[in-house]
């Protein structure tokens, strides 16, 4: 068994119905199983071979996820590259799993063409057009339609080799197998109540797990319907939501701020989704109340790419209530909040993240170290800080690495942010710490604001007396017109550390 049968069922089952949405062009479950069984073919007789590796550099398209399930089919494993990064940054990761075959779309033909002058794959295949040195998507599809091989991939196969965001230093690949996204795909359903008569909207790139797991495979494996983009675009998003009528879809709090922000956002009818969910970093409070004001229950989903990522999600039905928790596991998923001692943390006590279950990654690609190191038995240690409740609801309070020792106090930038946050004028900050002779570090702010002049550490101070303990409260605002992010919205601390505080006297 392998899970490109999840679109073989699908399409015996209900031929007609609308797997994916692109665009102008709607393609039914039985031609997605007819394009996934014709490339897996031509893969084939291009020599790849079980446990083979291709790399995928390509906005959202549907050949991409043709290509996921080829992969699925064949026992291959496919590494999504985020286009975003640069030729250095591919190459490391190119050159550390060896792919046997590189698909590129036009837009990447030019930086995949420096890529090849440092890197040895065997084939080269452009989704868009052909040439002397590239084999087309579209013929390998024509030479291999009519034309089926006995699948080789089962559930133990190694289907996903997800490079980690690296914001610490050189990014690890995180080998997902077919299992692990199969019960992600459980968990996906019970946390959305998924079913086929659901409509998905992807913006959010697929090369990250969030994009490609949290809602779009599983709604494969559900007979839903996807409408897929090929990047996120507000005015695009705001558009389908209204004449394409989704029932779900995920944000990260760039997106969310952006649709917000968007002229059309408040004359949009947003009266299809029954859900939207989000993730990937902390969410400010005042994101989410934007949405359920719109009367969209919003809820956060936690997890991380070695987690395939659903690990803990909230009940729609404990949007308001418990608003700013992540929720609860997931059904097939186990969770804890681990001491600097090893024991379980009682609520309200701050502690590592560690979960269990058999979506969790496999290892990462030859690293046996790395592995090791991230996991206590059975169990990843996520190297996330946070706590529950009385009720048992989890709430992220930091990234292990960003919380704040001042004077031998922990102080979890979180907790500031989300007060900073809420005062007038100020859209989004970013608390972490700088050096101290005395107290050894102490927290600095860096905040986007409408008004830069006025916000001071003075003017802080005085909005922030009564709420905080004074050693929580930053001794430096540093005004900053964007906060560096990765693709997925992540706010990468180690950047304002690197340039503002690196050299600061």
């Amino acid at each position: 068994m392998n899970i490109s049968e999840w679109i073989s069922g699908w399409a015996l089952r209900a031929p007609n119905r609308t797997a994916i949405c692109f665009q102008d062009r709607e393609i039914s479950y039985a031609e997605f199983k007819r394009r996934i069984e014709a490339v897996a073919a031509a893969l084939k007789e291009l020599g790849v071979q079980k446990t083979d590796r291709g790399a995928i550099l390509e906005y959202n398209t549907p050949d991409y996820v043709t290509l996921i399930f080829s992969c699925a089919r064949l026992g291959a494993t496919a590494v999504p590259l985020n286009w975003r990064l640069t030729i250095r940054e591919h190459l490391v990761q190119i050159n550390d799993c060896l792919p046997d075959v590189l698909f590129a779309g036009v837009d990447f033909l030019e930086h995949a063409g420096e890529l090849r002058e440092s890197c040895n794959i065997r084939h080269w295949v452009s989704f868009n057009t052909t040439t002397d040195e590239w084999l087309s998507f579209d013929s390998l599809l024509e030479a291999g339609t009519g034309t089926t091989v006995p699948p080789e991939g089962d559930m133990d196969s190694a289907l996903l080799l997800v490079y980690t965001s690296g914001t610490t230093g050189k990014p690890k690949g995180a080998v997902l197998t077919q299992n692990a996204v199969y019960w992600n795909a459980l968990n996906s359903l019970y946390m959305h109540e998924l079913t086929d008569k659901d409509r998905v909207l992807t913006d959010l790139p697929m090369f990250h797990v969030g994009g490609l797991n949290i809602q779009t495979l599983p709604a494969f494996y559900a007979g839903a319907s996807v409408i897929l983009h090929p990047r996120f675009n507000a005015g695009n998003t705001l558009h389908d939501i209204e004449n394409l009528r989704p029932s779900i879809n995920l944000m990260v709090p760039a997106t969310m701020q952006a649709l917000i922000n968007h002229p059309a956002w408040d004359n949009t009818d947003l009266s299809s989704l029954r859900l939207s969910m989000t993730g990937s970093s902390i969410i400010p409070v005042p994101l989410l109340q934007a949405f359920l004001d719109r009367g969209i229950p919003t809820v956060q989903v936690y997890g991380s790419t070695e987690t395939c990522p659903i690990a803990i999600a909230l009940a729609p039905e404990y949007a308001q209530a418990k608003i700013g928790s992540c929720g609860k596991p997931v059904r097939y998923c186990e969770a804890r909040i681990v001491t600097s001692e090893g024991g379980e943390a009682p609520a309200g006590e701050h502690g590592e993240i560690f979960v269990r279950g058999q979506n969790l990654f496999s290892g990462y690609w030859n690293d046996e170290e790395s592995t090791a190191a991230a996991m206590s038995v059975d169990w990843f240690k996520t190297g996330d800080i946070g706590h529950t409740d009385e009720d048992g609801y989890f709430y992220i309070d930091e990234r292990s690495r960003d919380v704040i020792i001042s004077g031998g106090e922990n102080i979890y930038p979180a907790e500031i942010e989300n007060i900073i946050t809420g005062l007038h004028g100020i859209h989004e900050c970013a608390v972490v710490g700088k050096l101290d002779e005395h107290w050894g570090e102490v927290p600095v702010v860096f905040v986007m604001a409408d008004d830069g002049e006025r916000i001071n550490a003075d003017w802080l101070f005085s909005a922030l007396e009564g709420q905080l303990a004074h050693f929580k409260i930053p001794r430096e605002v540093f005004i900053i017109a964007e906060l560096p992010r990765n693709v997925m919205g992540k706010i990468l601390k180690y950047k304002l550390r690197e340039e503002y505080l690196k050299n600061d006297d």
